[in-house]
């Protein structure tokens, strides 16, 4: 049975002993490359040659029937400790839309080995990319995928606060995000099968012939969050994901200050509402 909003995980079990690994679609609703993926693969995996256990999660159904990134709060900043604690002490009438998606889905994390989250970018984007954690591990698996970038920090934002493959990471597994490129691209899916499929070979549940890749991935550090200071914050074009500025050049105008980019490097993630307090964007440079 496929994934829809009255069957939102389906676990798969392999004949063999292998790893854990978890695989999430649609955490925000209008990224809808997430539910293709997950029932593609339902219809793809012979569970005869599966070494494991794989668990495949339709992670927003109200987000995705209603085709907005979230109902009420951003299901992708609920994934820490302190958040679940505070949503298992309400009563379940009391939890919003994704509170009770978070209370459900975290179940599934607790003993994960490997977390891949498949994304799609709100804004235009030249290229695909993987986020991870900046260990040999985290790079050595992210290089499976068909990407031009894999992004790490090296400085703590907004963005490592609550995400599924952060949750993972500190429960002693290995969270990937995947993101596959602008979510108005209509060749998403073909392009993303091939790189699931080399994921799930890489990690030992699943055997595939992977492809020859075209790209030799760069890896980004993000060194600098843009804060908006006030809702006047105004990036100075349309930017798109992975723009790239020179030292000095004007990013964006934030009332009477102008942003400037304090070294060559790329603009990450801007956002398309900004308000006052809340992050616009992000800077990273390439890493030698």
């Amino acid at each position: 049975m496929k994934l829809n909003k009255d069957n939102t995980v389906k676990i798969l079990k392999g004949k063999e002993n292998g790893p854990v690994v978890t695989i999430c679609g649609c955490i925000h609703g209008d990224e809808k490359i997430g539910l293709s993926i997950l029932n593609w693969l339902i219809d793809t995996i012979h569970t005869q040659k599966l070494k494991g256990e794989l668990r495949l999660i339709f992670g927003n159904p109200e987000a995705y029937d209603n085709n907005t990134r979230f109902i009420d709060t951003d299901l992708n900043r609920l994934f820490t400790p302190q958040s679940l604690d505070h949503i298992h002490k309400k009563n379940e009438t009391q939890r919003n839309n994704e509170e009770k998606r978070a209370a459900y889905i975290s179940q599934f994390f607790e003993d994960t080995d490997y977390l891949l989250d498949i994304h799609a970018t709100g804004k235009p984007t030249k290229y695909p990319f993987a986020f991870c954690a900046s260990s040999d591990a985290h790079l050595e698996i992210a290089r499976v995928f068909n990407v031009d970038y894999i992004i790490v920090e090296e400085i703590n934002t907004n963005m490592s606060d609550g995400p599924t493959d952060t949750y993972v990471d500190s429960k002693g597994g290995l969270g990937i995000t995947i993101e596959a490129g602008w979510l108005g691209d209509k060749n998403l899916e073909h392009n993303l099968q091939n790189d699931v499929m080399a994921y799930l070979n890489e990690i030992g549940i699943y055997p595939y012939d992977m492809p020859t890749h075209q790209k030799a991935p760069k890896t980004l550090s993000i060194f600098h969050e843009i804060i908006a200071h006030s809702d006047n914050f105004e990036f100075l074009s349309s930017f798109e994901n992975f723009h790239m500025f020179q030292r000095d050049d004007i990013i964006a105008h934030d009332k009477d200050i102008s942003v400037k980019a304090p070294q060559d490097c790329f603009l990450i993630f801007p956002k398309r509402v900004i308000k006052a307090g809340k992050e616009a964007g992000y800077l990273a440079r390439i890493e030698t």
